[in-house]
């Protein structure tokens, strides 16, 4: 086991740092959390020694923090680390001093499937992008169930029994109801959004939340609507009343809306920081802002991305 990065920052620092890790079994120290990835897929989390899911640690962390991440060499290097860091005498997950079996690693967990007790497990099987799900009970064997994860947040819910399919938010309530009577493995996989496009083609009423990339939200919004150009004006002049999306830059976005800056979209920073970066940017440049003006719908969509609203 070895320190392989080390850095100081925040919520998007970490997101960065998980996806540049590519084949990776190890883990990343978070202040008093540690997240533990077999290649590159989380598959535990503790918080000061105790079993924890990803998105009760990351509601919890400050605005800066710590991140440390250490590679192991294998995954029985990894499994002795794990039994090492857990609190034996806090974590419900251990028994007579050995890890249970839903939180080792086996030779080939997406072959084998993972034994889950409760449904609260799975949150520490998925993280950011999105993670299909695949459950089957061991008491009703002919039941199955189906979840898609989008960072960390149920997506899609589908419950499929001998002589019926139900889906959304129904399915859901069963796969819930079946933890309560049944143990259940789970098969977990990261998918692309192209397979996730395909659930949807077959199963269009099993989404629970409506799954919106920023790309495709900023190119509707340019296609849609009519654009003004304001050229070498100070940024708050040009902060609108209505709901706009202001275009900086190629890639640099402010969505305004009262005369204030609502959400900031700049690089890899989020919110407060993003808009920093920006409004230093329009003092020490000459800008031509674009302006596209949007309807409440379109606005309601940035919803969707929390991280980068600004605090008032």
């Amino acid at each position: 086991m070895k320190k392989i990065y080390s850095k100081t920052g925040g919520l998007t620092d970490l997101k960065n740092t998980i996806s540049f890790l590519q084949n990776f079994t190890g883990y990343i120290e978070i202040e008093n959390n540690i997240l533990f990835y077999n290649d590159s897929d989380l598959i535990f989390s503790t918080n000061n020694g105790k079993k924890s899911d990803l998105r009760t640690i990351l509601k919890k962390l400050p605005v800066v923090f710590t991140i440390q991440v250490y590679e192991c060499h294998s995954k029985d290097s990894l499994n002795m680390i794990i039994e090492n860091k857990l609190d034996d005498r806090k974590n419900e997950t251990l028994k007579n001093g050995k890890i249970s079996e839903s939180t080792k690693i086996k030779s080939d967990n997406k072959k084998e499937g993972i034994i889950l007790n409760q449904y609260n497990d799975l949150y520490n099987f998925v993280g950011t992008g999105l993670y299909e799900i695949n459950l089957i009970s061991k008491k009703y064997k002919l039941d199955a169930g189906t979840l898609i994860f989008n960072n960390s947040e149920e997506l899609y819910a589908l419950y499929a029994t001998k002589n019926k399919t139900i889906e959304g938010r129904r399915a859901l309530g069963k796969i819930k109801t079946l933890f309560a009577v049944s143990e259940l493995t789970g098969f977990i996989k990261k998918i692309s959004i192209d397979t996730y496009n395909n659930y949807l083609e077959k199963y269009p009423k099993a989404i629970l939340k409506t799954y919106i990339s920023f790309d495709n939200l900023i190119n509707s919004i340019k296609e849609k609507n009519k654009f003004k150009i304001i050229k070498n004006d100070s940024l708050m002049n040009i902060l609108t009343e209505c709901p706009s999306l202001i275009e900086v830059n190629e890639g640099i976005y402010i969505v305004s809306k009262h005369n204030s800056p609502i959400y900031a979209f700049y690089k890899n920073y989020e919110g407060d920081k993003a808009y920093r970066y920006i409004k230093n940017q329009c003092i020490f440049e000459n800008i031509e802002f674009k302006i596209y003006n949007m309807n409440n719908d379109e606005f309601k969509k940035f919803k969707e991305f929390k991280g980068n609203k600004l605090k008032k």
